[in-house]
């Protein structure tokens, strides 16, 4: 059996030496490696998460269809009195108070059926999400812009739905509410909306 001589630990001190830079070298190249893995898997989540949503949006291509300036749900009234202030939109056709009549309220474009106002109630259920996912984190404000704020003037500019759901039922869209406020679309307050009932 050999013994440890003097000479022999020295060499194993140098191989030491040298192999620890070298071993902290590899384990510094895998975990760059590694980040630069996760951030790649990170924006291929984003991008699935982003398309995903494109199919939840293209499921309510009626409604978004109908409200296109184009579409049959087109309010060029309502339309024409968006006002862009910067990256701000305000509604202005009801900055001051509407008071309409129920039977006037029933001749604006917009939904007509029971089956439509669903439709319509999906379509900003949809956008409640996002309002919640934004919560979470789980989407970024500018994508959001990009892709589908103009959606939701288009939906603003209806004077018969925002009448109807941001007026008489605006309870129930306090979310849809919180998201205008986030992508600066100043919704109309509640007194502002009014449809006359006459028995």
């Amino acid at each position: 059996m050999e013994s440890v001589t003097g000479e022999n630990l020295l060499d194993l001190q140098v191989v030491a030496w040298v192999a620890a830079p070298i071993g902290a070298g590899v384990a510094l190249f895998a975990l760059l490696a590694n980040m630069k893995a996760n951030q790649a898997n990170a924006k291929a989540r984003k991008a699935t998460f982003w398309l995903e949503l494109r199919k939840m949006f293209a499921e309510h291509h009626k409604v978004h269809h109908s409200l296109d300036p184009r579409g049959a749900w087109a309010d060029e009234v309502g339309r024409d009195s968006l006002e862009r202030y910067g990256n701000r939109i305000v509604v202005s056709w009801a900055q001051e108070k509407v008071s309409m009549k129920e039977a006037d309220w029933h001749k604006l474009p917009g939904p007509k059926t029971a089956e439509q106002w669903r439709e319509v109630e999906a379509y900003m259920g949809l956008f409640e999400h996002c309002e919640t996912m934004f919560k979470d984190k789980l989407i970024d404000l500018d994508t959001f812009n990009d892709i589908y704020r103009y959606r939701l003037s288009n939906l603003m500019a209806n004077r018969k739905i925002v009448l109807e759901k941001l007026g008489r039922q605006r309870h129930g869209y306090t979310r849809f509410l919180a998201l205008l406020k986030r992508v600066k679309i100043k919704a109309p307050p509640k007194k502002n909306l009014v449809i006359e009932r006459w028995l």
